[in-house]
């Protein structure tokens, strides 16, 4: 019999695939009716943290990285947040190799499985990134 963390991972792969499925469908549909992404940059509000304090909040640039890398600038993606691309890779991968080794029956044993320090590095981008935009801006050498 296998363990229940296995059976929850392959059910997690199998959801998101519909899900990726599901969205495909639905970015195409909105592209046909002629929506396009940089309409939805004019629909959310502005950044609270940053219009209060005059600096960048540790999201800031996430929604500009997410539609730059959905136009396929890794760089500009990665100058936005760097989080954004760390996270499509490492889910990426999970997703690629759970699905091979779920699709071989357990055959090629490639699924990757969470790591606490996952989770730690993700936060040392988050607050580094932080950090970094933060201090060009008071030094007035960058802005976003």
């Amino acid at each position: 019999m296998k363990p229940a963390v296995e059976k929850k991972s392959y059910r997690l792969c199998q959801i998101t695939w519909c899900l990726l499925g599901l969205l495909i469908l639905v970015a195409i549909n909105l592209y046909q009716r002629g929506f396009r992404l940089e309409y939805f940059l004019q629909i959310i509000p502005p950044c609270v943290f940053r219009t209060l304090t005059g600096f960048y909040c540790p999201g800031c640039g996430g929604t500009r990285a997410v539609l730059e890398l959905l136009h396929g600038n890794l760089f500009h993606s990665f100058y936005y947040h760097p989080i954004v691309l760390y996270t499509v890779v490492l889910y990426g991968w999970y997703l690629i190799s759970n699905t091979i080794q779920w699709l071989s029956r357990e055959k090629y044993i490639w699924g990757s499985r969470y790591h606490r320090w996952y989770g730690i590095v993700a936060v040392i981008i988050v607050i580094g990134n932080w950090i970094i935009k933060n201090l060009l801006l008071f030094l007035g050498i960058s802005r976003l």
